[in-house]
């Protein structure tokens, strides 16, 4: 069982999610939130660090995400960690450029307070 989603979606991020659900068929996708990661090259080099909290769909299989709250995302049912609900809740998740990013890729981050 879902709930609505307590936070809101920009319709860039939503169209982007809806996407990276669709990416993996045979696996799980649940949205989760991830404080900093390294960006390393070919050789194992940080090239960038990425030093803020952002939010991405990992992929795996069902018994991974066990026990997460799912919410009404896209059309389906998706678990969420439970500290990317507490983060998310009452904010907008929308897409950010991130310098140390490939070209055209984006953050999905939680930016400002939902609009009632």
């Amino acid at each position: 069982m879902s709930i609505p989603a307590p936070f809101g979606v920009e319709p860039d991020a939503l169209d982007t999610l809806s996407d990276l659900l669709r990416q993996h068929p045979n696996l799980q996708a649940g949205l989760d939130v991830c404080l900093n990661m390294e960006l390393c090259d070919e050789n194992g080099k940080v090239e960038h660090l990425i030093d803020r909290e952002f939010f991405w769909l990992a992929h795996d299989s069902p018994e991974f995400f066990k026990g997460w709250p799912r919410i009404a995302l896209c059309g389906k049912s998706v678990p969420v960690s439970p500290q990317a609900l507490e983060s998310l809740t009452g904010k907008t998740l929308t897409l950010e450029c991130y310098d140390g990013l490939y070209e055209g890729q984006k953050l999905l981050v939680a930016s400002k307070k939902e609009e009632s």
